[in-house]
């Protein structure tokens, strides 16, 4: 089975508020849905772009970026990826998770990119406010709350290509997708229905 990468973005410090915006946070989110993924048996690659090279660093406008450059992280995802989940781990690093997604769709315009929102931070961001900068970037889907489980649905109905050809801006159907979009639009809650059918049977 092709792999499933997850990224972790750059590390992004203000310069003039280091102590504030330069904390590490560990990505324990990503980590769960990397460990989930595991158990439903998919192929999975992790690209920490700040931990792997936490001494590299490059100034954009007021922010400095520690860790891997946009290409470093291009050049670590198999050619193979079968879809891409980025970690928007808390706000500050918003400008770094938007540079990977750019930089993605312009080399890789036809991998998904899932965004996934991190609970559990008081430094995290809800995906839904920023979700048409998301979409404009590049990305194909976010998940709103736990990622870990949802994630392993998402995955599994774009494996399968149940849904390739549905576009959906807001979904909430049951706990199974907070917010998610692909290529097209559903005009109805039957619509959603009938496609959660065909997926599930």
């Amino acid at each position: 089975m092709s792999p499933i990468v997850l990224i972790n973005p750059n590390l992004v410090v203000q310069r003039n508020d280091p102590f504030t915006t330069g904390i590490v946070y560990m990505p324990i989110g990503m980590a769960y849905t990397a460990a989930t993924l595991r158990e439903a048996d998919y192929d999975v690659r992790v690209i920490d772009a700040y931990a792997e090279a936490p001494r590299n660093a490059r100034r954009e406008g007021k922010f400095t970026l520690f860790g891997l450059s946009e290409s470093q992280v291009l050049a670590r995802i198999p050619a193979d990826a079968q879809m891409v989940f980025l970690y928007a781990i808390n706000l500050t690093n918003h400008i770094s998770s938007m540079g990977i997604i750019r930089a993605l769709k312009e080399s890789r315009p036809k991998l998904p990119i899932i965004v996934i929102e991190n609970t559990q931070a008081v430094t995290a961001y809800a995906l839904s406010e920023v979700k048409d900068e998301l979409f404009e970037a590049g990305a194909d889907y976010f998940l709103s709350g736990e990622p870990d489980q949802r994630a392993v649905k998402l995955a599994n109905i774009i494996h399968l290509q149940v849904l390739s050809k549905i576009w959906m801006y807001c979904l909430f159907l049951r706990g199974i997708f907070s917010l998610w979009r692909t290529t097209g639009r559903c005009d109805s809650l039957m619509d959603l229905y009938q496609l959660i059918v065909i997926y599930r049977y």
